[in-house]
């Protein structure tokens, strides 16, 4: 990407450039979804293991109780 940019700063903006830099963009916006998902299932993961021990610990609070 900097390195189109920087093509972009020499010698102007030719078609081939605006077509690279705009290719590296969607690249870019592709990797970020790509990222926003992983941490949305890493999270979901997470969630999910902590609901395990917090009902775990509530079921044996009520077995004490009783």
């Amino acid at each position: 990407m900097r390195k189109v940019k920087q093509q972009i700063i020499n010698e102007g903006r030719s078609k081939s450039l605006i077509e690279a830099e705009g290719k590296l963009i969607n690249k870019l916006e592709e990797r970020r979804q790509q990222e926003e998902i992983l941490w949305k299932r890493k999270s979901r993961i997470q969630w999910l293991k902590d609901r395990e021990r917090n009902s775990r610990f509530l079921h044996k609070a009520i077995i004490q109780y009783r």
